[in-house]
C-alpha cells in the first residue's frame, strides 16, 4: 500500500523524548508536518530521519519558546499542510494501526464528513487506562482543509466552521495520550485562560468564571466518584491524577479572581 494523502502536524518543543514514537506510528502518511517552537534537543534531527518538513511555531527565534497562542500556531499547520486531509497528533501521543487504516479508507472513498471526532484513551506509565472521568474524550482531530475550519480561543482552542454546511463524523478507533504521572496540570495553561477570563464584563466573568467553573468542578467530582464506585482501582488512574482537572478547575477560577482584584485595587 502506498502512502495516506494526509498531512500529519505534530507540535514540538524539546520533545526528543517521544518524538520517536509518535512519529513511528504515522510513517504511513505522505507528509508530516513537525511545527517546532525552537528546539534545542534532538528534536529535528529526529523529524528530518522521519522526512518531516519542519516549519516555526512563531516568527521568534528565542530558543525553546513556549507557545502563547495555540489556536495562532494549530492554524499555521493547517494553511501550511499541503493535502485537504489533516489529521492532529501532539507528540506525547500516538496513533494505532487501527485508526491509519480507518482514515486510508475515509481518504480514498467520497466525503461524506469533513470534520472527525475521535476519542483518547491514557497509557499511565506504560499501562492502558480501560475507564477515567475523562472519556470518551472526544475531539475533532482528523478534518478536510476545504471547509474551512480554523481553531479560535486560547489555550482550549477549538474551531469554528459553517456547522450548517459540514458535518462531523466519528472514528472508531482512539487516539493514545501518555501520561508518566509526573507534569500534574499544565500552570502555562490555566494562566491564560485565567487572564482571559478575568478580562470578560462583570456579568460574563460572574456566569463563566464563577458559576460555570464551579459547576464544572462539581461534575467532575461527580463522575470521579461513580468511577472509582463502578471499577475500582484496578484499571482506573490513581486518585490524585484524576484531581488533576479539579486542581485545574481551581487554578483558573481563583488565578481570574486574583487578576481581576489586583486590577480594581
Amino acid at each position: 500500500m502506498g502512502k495516506i494523502p494526509c498531512t500529519v502536524y505534530v507540535l514540538t518543543m524539546n520533545s526528543e523524548a517521544v518524538l520517536v514514537r509518535a512519529l513511528d506510528s504515522v510513517r504511513d502518511f505522505a507528509e508530516i508536518l513537525v511545527c517546532d517552537g525552537n528546539s534545542t534537543d534532538r528534536t529535528l534531527d529526529i523529524a528530518r530521519q522521519y522526512g518531516a518538513r519542519i516549519i516555526k511555531q512563531s516568527d521568534s527565534t528565542e530558543p525553546n519558546k513556549k507557545i502563547e497562542d495555540f489556536a495562532a500556531v494549530r492554524n499555521r499547520c493547517i494553511i501550511a499542510a499541503r493535502f485537504d486531509w489533516i489529521l492532529q497528533l501532539d507528540s506525547d501521543e500516538r496513533v494505532g494501526p487501527e485508526i491509519v487504516n480507518e482514515i486510508r479508507d475515509i481518504v480514498a472513498r467520497p466525503v461524506t464528513h469533513h470534520l472527525y471526532q475521535v476519542s483518547c484513551r491514557l497509557i499511565f506509565r506504560g499501562r492502558e487506562i480501560r475507564h477515567a472521568a475523562s472519556y470518551p474524550g472526544y475531539q475533532i482531530r482528523f478534518l478536510n482543509k476545504r471547509c474551512g475550519a480554523m481553531y479560535v480561543r486560547n489555550p482550549h482552542s477549538r474551531f469554528e466552521y459553517d456547522t450548517e454546511k459540514y458535518s462531523v463524523g466519528y472514528l472508531r478507533f482512539p487516539w493514545y495520550v501518555f501520561d508518566e504521572g509526573e507534569e500534574g496540570f499544565r500552570k502555562q495553561y490555566a494562566d491564560i485562560e485565567a487572564s482571559a477570563l478575568s478580562r470578560l464584563p462583570l456579568m460574563l466573568y460572574i456566569r463563566w468564571g464563577i458559576f460555570n467553573r464551579t459547576y464544572r468542578i462539581l461534575k467532575i467530582l461527580a463522575k470521579i466518584a461513580l468511577l472509582y464506585g463502578r471499577y475500582g482501582f484496578k484499571d482506573t488512574l490513581p486518585p490524585p491524577l484524576e484531581f488533576v482537572r479539579v486542581r485545574y478547575a481551581w487554578a483558573v477560577m481563583y488565578g481570574a479572581f486574583k487578576n481581576r482584584l489586583s486590577r480594581t485595587a
